[in-house]
Protein backbone atom coordinates (compact mmCIF):
# COMPACT_ATOMS: atom_id res chain seq x y z
CA UNK A 1 0.00 0.00 0.00
CA UNK A 2 1.33 3.41 -0.98
CA UNK A 3 -0.37 6.53 0.30
CA UNK A 4 -0.43 9.86 -1.55
CA UNK A 5 -2.10 13.21 -1.22
CA UNK A 6 -4.31 14.21 -4.14
CA UNK A 7 -1.80 16.98 -4.85
CA UNK A 8 1.30 14.76 -4.92
CA UNK A 9 3.17 14.37 -8.17
CA UNK A 10 4.00 10.71 -8.65
CA UNK A 11 6.89 9.81 -10.95
CA UNK A 12 6.11 6.93 -13.31
CA UNK A 13 9.56 5.45 -12.60
CA UNK A 14 8.61 5.20 -8.92
CA UNK A 15 5.31 3.55 -9.86
CA UNK A 16 7.14 0.98 -12.00
CA UNK A 17 9.47 0.18 -9.07
CA UNK A 18 6.50 -0.26 -6.74
CA UNK A 19 4.76 -2.56 -9.25
CA UNK A 20 7.92 -4.63 -9.75
CA UNK A 21 8.42 -4.95 -5.98
CA UNK A 22 4.80 -6.06 -5.53
CA UNK A 23 5.22 -8.72 -8.25
CA UNK A 24 8.45 -9.98 -6.66
CA UNK A 25 6.60 -10.40 -3.37
CA UNK A 26 3.66 -12.09 -5.13
CA UNK A 27 1.51 -9.32 -3.75
CA UNK A 28 -0.86 -6.64 -4.91
CA UNK A 29 -0.15 -2.94 -5.10
CA UNK A 30 -2.72 -0.49 -3.81
CA UNK A 31 -2.56 3.29 -3.99
CA UNK A 32 -4.51 5.17 -1.38
CA UNK A 33 -5.18 8.75 -2.36
CA UNK A 34 -6.12 11.16 0.42
CA UNK A 35 -8.16 14.12 -0.80
CA UNK A 36 -8.23 17.57 0.77
CA UNK A 37 -11.17 16.58 2.98
CA UNK A 38 -9.32 13.53 4.30
CA UNK A 39 -11.40 11.02 2.35
CA UNK A 40 -9.63 7.98 0.93
CA UNK A 41 -9.86 6.51 -2.57
CA UNK A 42 -8.27 3.10 -3.23
CA UNK A 43 -6.75 2.04 -6.55
CA UNK A 44 -5.56 -1.45 -7.44
CA UNK A 45 -2.37 -0.79 -9.47
CA UNK A 46 -0.85 -3.21 -11.96
CA UNK A 47 1.10 -3.22 -15.19
CA UNK A 48 -0.62 -3.94 -18.49
CA UNK A 49 1.19 -4.37 -21.81
CA UNK A 50 -1.43 -3.49 -24.41
CA UNK A 51 -1.14 -3.98 -28.14
CA UNK A 52 -3.62 -3.49 -30.94
CA UNK A 53 -4.28 -4.68 -34.45
CA UNK A 54 -3.95 -1.45 -36.42
CA UNK A 55 -1.07 -1.46 -38.87
CA UNK A 56 0.62 1.83 -39.70
CA UNK A 57 0.25 2.62 -43.39
CA UNK A 58 1.75 4.96 -45.93
CA UNK A 59 -0.32 7.82 -47.25
CA UNK A 60 0.07 10.43 -49.96
CA UNK A 61 1.34 13.74 -48.58
CA UNK A 62 -1.34 16.36 -48.01
CA UNK A 63 -1.81 19.77 -46.44
CA UNK A 64 -3.55 20.41 -43.14
CA UNK A 65 -4.90 23.82 -42.23
CA UNK A 66 -5.03 25.19 -38.69
CA UNK A 67 -8.55 26.28 -37.83
CA UNK A 68 -8.80 27.41 -34.23
CA UNK A 69 -7.56 24.57 -32.04
CA UNK A 70 -7.60 21.82 -34.67
CA UNK A 71 -6.29 20.97 -38.11
CA UNK A 72 -8.50 20.31 -41.12
CA UNK A 73 -7.60 18.27 -44.21
CA UNK A 74 -9.68 18.78 -47.33
CA UNK A 75 -7.90 16.31 -49.65
CA UNK A 76 -10.52 13.61 -50.27
CA UNK A 77 -7.98 10.90 -51.14
CA UNK A 78 -6.24 11.06 -47.78
CA UNK A 79 -9.33 11.97 -45.72
CA UNK A 80 -11.02 8.65 -46.41
CA UNK A 81 -7.84 6.61 -45.90
CA UNK A 82 -6.86 8.27 -42.61
CA UNK A 83 -10.33 7.97 -41.12
CA UNK A 84 -11.09 4.42 -42.31
CA UNK A 85 -7.64 2.79 -42.09
CA UNK A 86 -6.40 4.19 -38.77
CA UNK A 87 -9.45 6.08 -37.43
CA UNK A 88 -7.72 9.47 -37.35
CA UNK A 89 -9.87 12.53 -36.74
CA UNK A 90 -13.54 13.07 -37.34
CA UNK A 91 -14.88 13.26 -40.90
CA UNK A 92 -17.25 16.06 -41.84
CA UNK A 93 -18.48 16.71 -45.37
CA UNK A 94 -15.41 16.39 -47.61
CA UNK A 95 -12.99 17.19 -44.79
CA UNK A 96 -11.32 15.56 -41.82
CA UNK A 97 -10.95 17.36 -38.50
CA UNK A 98 -7.81 16.32 -36.61
CA UNK A 99 -6.84 17.02 -33.03
CA UNK A 100 -3.55 18.82 -32.47
CA UNK A 101 -1.88 15.65 -31.18
CA UNK A 102 -3.03 13.66 -34.22
CA UNK A 103 -1.81 16.45 -36.48
CA UNK A 104 1.60 16.54 -34.81
CA UNK A 105 1.89 12.77 -35.17
CA UNK A 106 1.03 12.90 -38.89
CA UNK A 107 3.34 15.90 -39.34
CA UNK A 108 6.21 13.95 -37.76
CA UNK A 109 5.46 11.00 -40.09
CA UNK A 110 5.69 13.45 -43.05
CA UNK A 111 2.10 12.68 -44.04
CA UNK A 112 0.83 16.24 -43.69
CA UNK A 113 2.30 19.69 -43.87
CA UNK A 114 0.72 22.40 -41.74
CA UNK A 115 -0.48 25.81 -42.91
CA UNK A 116 -2.45 28.58 -41.30
CA UNK A 117 -5.85 28.86 -43.01
CA UNK A 118 -5.23 32.48 -44.02
CA UNK A 119 -1.63 31.95 -45.19
CA UNK A 120 -0.09 29.63 -47.76
CA UNK A 121 3.25 29.42 -45.90
CA UNK A 122 4.08 25.94 -44.59
CA UNK A 123 4.99 25.92 -40.90
CA UNK A 124 8.21 24.38 -39.65
CA UNK A 125 8.01 21.79 -36.88
CA UNK A 126 9.17 24.40 -34.35
CA UNK A 127 6.51 26.88 -35.50
CA UNK A 128 3.81 24.20 -35.30
CA UNK A 129 4.90 22.97 -31.86
CA UNK A 130 5.12 26.58 -30.60
CA UNK A 131 1.55 27.14 -31.83
CA UNK A 132 0.33 23.96 -30.09
CA UNK A 133 2.12 24.84 -26.83
CA UNK A 134 0.06 28.03 -26.58
CA UNK A 135 -3.04 25.83 -26.39
CA UNK A 136 -1.60 22.67 -24.82
CA UNK A 137 1.55 23.44 -22.81
CA UNK A 138 1.98 19.72 -22.01
CA UNK A 139 2.09 18.64 -25.68
CA UNK A 140 5.61 17.17 -25.32
CA UNK A 141 4.46 14.70 -22.66
CA UNK A 142 1.22 13.91 -24.48
CA UNK A 143 3.17 13.31 -27.68
CA UNK A 144 5.42 10.72 -26.01
CA UNK A 145 2.38 8.78 -24.79
CA UNK A 146 0.44 9.16 -28.06
CA UNK A 147 3.41 7.99 -30.15
CA UNK A 148 4.00 4.98 -27.90
CA UNK A 149 0.36 3.93 -28.11
CA UNK A 150 0.34 4.29 -31.91
CA UNK A 151 3.56 2.26 -32.15
CA UNK A 152 1.74 -0.52 -30.30
CA UNK A 153 -0.93 -0.68 -33.04
CA UNK A 154 -3.59 1.04 -30.96
CA UNK A 155 -6.23 3.56 -31.94
CA UNK A 156 -5.91 6.70 -29.83
CA UNK A 157 -8.74 9.21 -29.44
CA UNK A 158 -9.38 12.04 -27.02
CA UNK A 159 -10.43 10.91 -23.56
CA UNK A 160 -11.79 14.28 -22.43
CA UNK A 161 -15.35 13.10 -21.87
CA UNK A 162 -13.97 10.32 -19.65
CA UNK A 163 -11.69 12.57 -17.60
CA UNK A 164 -8.44 11.46 -19.21
CA UNK A 165 -6.14 12.65 -21.96
CA UNK A 166 -6.80 9.64 -24.19
CA UNK A 167 -9.08 6.70 -24.70
CA UNK A 168 -7.56 3.70 -26.46
CA UNK A 169 -8.96 0.93 -28.65
CA UNK A 170 -7.29 -2.33 -29.67
CA UNK A 171 -9.65 -2.63 -32.65
CA UNK A 172 -12.19 -0.55 -34.54
CA UNK A 173 -14.04 2.05 -32.43
CA UNK A 174 -17.06 1.22 -34.61
CA UNK A 175 -17.09 -2.31 -33.17
CA UNK A 176 -16.34 -1.75 -29.49
CA UNK A 177 -16.04 0.65 -26.61
CA UNK A 178 -12.60 1.92 -25.64
CA UNK A 179 -10.84 -0.78 -23.68
CA UNK A 180 -8.47 1.70 -22.02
Amino acid sequence: ISIFSERDVVDIKDVKKLINNAYKENGDLWFVIVDEEGDLTFYDVSSVDINGEIQERGYPKSAGFIVGDRVIIFDGKIVEKLSKDEFFGKPFGDGLQLSLIESLYLFDKDIISIKMLDDSKILSKKQFVDFIKKLQPDIDIRSIVFNDLKKRGLIVKTGFKFGSHFRVYTKSPDESHAEY
